[in-house]
């Protein structure tokens, strides 16, 4: 099913930028919070022009001053912000002007630490449909230390121009629970897997490298701005907090700073489509402290690039090779893990309905925290559980026993679980441990706390020892083969 979004008038008043194209940048200053006109009454003094959010942005897509805004250039404009201290607010009455050309919005400056964006006004008039916070079509952006709530659309999206023109809103489609026409306990057809092992390199682009487009970091999406209650953006399961309908954006990343909060919405939490895309160590459906609920109403995650394999990317850490920063490694000599980068991962948790929904896109899910979601941790392929098949590069592993094992030296006590995977092709795979003080109502369980990763050459048994005792096991499969580039859903628990 198509999402349905407002088509709205846009005055394309910039040219996009070639990537070769060199161009200076400006600086907007944002110094005023008020959207709109002044009431100017006879005989009171014309106060100086402001310059407001609206006006910056038109400022930057067209080139010339605006009002109280200076004028931005064809290049990398920036957006600061001079309205106060601590977390101010904007309430714009309208949906704000399209980004058309590239953009830093810094809600960091000035004093601030955010600032907040309040779409009550602009969303009163539901008659014309929905209106988003802030919405971009030029690339190679940033939108930092944000709040952006209430929006009865989407709170950012991540959009562009196509053939020199701005189209009507084409958002991504969000899989039809009556497709695909497949029998209901069997999968699609997978490419043809390479012989044997090995670790050909993904076609997920290098973070940062040529044609890396959007990052959002430092966020709170659908919260206010504490990052404790509950706002929202959207209004239905076509809507979300972040939507992505081009490649290789980036959201979150490996630090603190870095973690945006996507919480609260009435929508997805984040509805993917594009190629190479990366979220990393967000917090998804928790507040700011990923303790308290705070879920999306429908997934924490979901990847709706349609139902063959279109959309990309990595949620957590990858196995990229190059990517520097969240990139698995593997020590070529031991084949061991070495580093699994869990300072990647996301904090999924609280949604009411899945974690993450993969449907058959090809994404990694790796080193997160999934948990106390209203259905799975991970739904891929078909709708719920989807049990192993011998066709399948996408089989969950399979646990053979756990057993309780004592050391000399602290924590003395633990528990080894083993296991296997066979997937089709013979194919190399890393296996990911995960522990939960509760397994999940359909049995195969999500994975609250990560403890570690098994790489295995081959189809095969694998051991792993944790060092506790009570509760719950899972694992998950993630193939490194290309283009099987994908993870499976979550194991049946085992007690350990």
């Amino acid at each position: 099913m198509k999402i349905f979004r407002r088509i709205f008038p846009v005055l394309f008043a910039g040219i996009w930028l070639g990537a070769g194209f060199t161009a200076q940048a400006a600086t907007i200053v944002v110094d005023s919070n008020s959207d709109g006109f002044v009431l100017i009454f006879p005989g009171h003094p014309v106060p100086p022009p402001v310059c407001t959010l609206r006006d910056a942005i038109t400022a930057a897509n067209t080139n010339v001053a605006v009002n109280g805004c200076s004028k931005g250039d064809p290049g990398l404009d920036t957006i600061i912000f001079d309205i106060g201290s601590g977390t101010p607010t904007i309430r714009p009455n309208s949906m704000l002007p399209v980004i058309l050309e590239p953009i830093f919005i810094k809600g960091d400056s000035g004093g601030a630490t955010r600032v907040e964006i309040d779409g009550t006004a602009a969303s009163r008039w539901l008659l014309f449909g929905r209106v988003h916070g802030l919405y971009l079509v030029g690339g190679r952006s940033t939108i930092r230390n944000m709040v952006i709530n209430r929006f009865s659309g989407d709170g950012i999206v991540l959009d562009a121009i196509t053939g020199g023109v701005l189209p009507d809103p084409t958002p991504p489609s969000i899989p039809d629970k009556t497709l695909p026409v497949i029998p209901r306990f069997a999968r699609p057809q997978e490419p043809d897997c390479p012989p044997g092992g090995g670790s050909a390199p993904p076609d997920i682009p290098d973070v940062q490298g040529a044609g890396a487009s959007n990052l959002i970091v430092g966020c709170f999406i659908g919260t206010d701005s504490t990052g404790t209650i509950a706002l929202g953006n959207g209004s239905g399961i076509e809507t979300a907090g972040i939507v992505t309908i081009t490649d290789f954006n980036i959201i979150g990343g490996s630090t603190p700073a870095e973690r945006n909060v996507i919480s609260g919405n009435r929508g997805q939490g984040l509805l993917l489509a594009g190629r190479g895309n990366y979220v990393r160590g967000n917090f998804i459906g928790t507040d700011v402290t990923g303790t308290l609920a705070l879920g999306n109403q429908f997934d924490g995650i979901n990847i709706a690039g349609g139902q063959l394999s279109s959309a990309t990317g990595a949620i957590g850490a990858s196995l990229n090779s190059a990517d520097p920063q969240c990139g698995v490694v593997i020590d070529a000599a031991t084949g061991r893990v070495v580093n699994d980068h869990p300072e990647c991962g996301n904090r999924i948790a609280f949604n009411s309905q899945n974690g993450i929904t993969g449907g058959f896109n090809r994404y990694w899910f790796l080193s997160n925290s999934i948990f106390s979601n209203g259905s799975l941790g991970i739904d891929a392929d078909l709708i719920g559980v989807t049990p192993n098949a011998v066709n399948s590069s996408r089989n969950f592993p399979v646990w053979t026993s756990a057993v309780r094992q004592f050391m000399l030296l602290p924590p003395f006590v633990g528990t080894r679980v083993t296991g296997s995977i066979t997937n089709r092709g013979n194919q190399e795979v890393v296996v990911q441990i995960f522990h939960s003080p509760t397994c999940d109502p359909s049995g195969n369980g999500e994975g609250q706390d990560y403890v570690g990763s098994v790489r295995l050459p081959a189809n095969g048994t694998f051991s792993f020892f944790l060092p506790r005792i009570g509760g719950f096991v899972t694992a998950t499969s993630t193939t490194r083969w290309q283009p099987l580039l994908w993870t499976s859903e979550f194991s049946a628990c085992i007690r350990i």
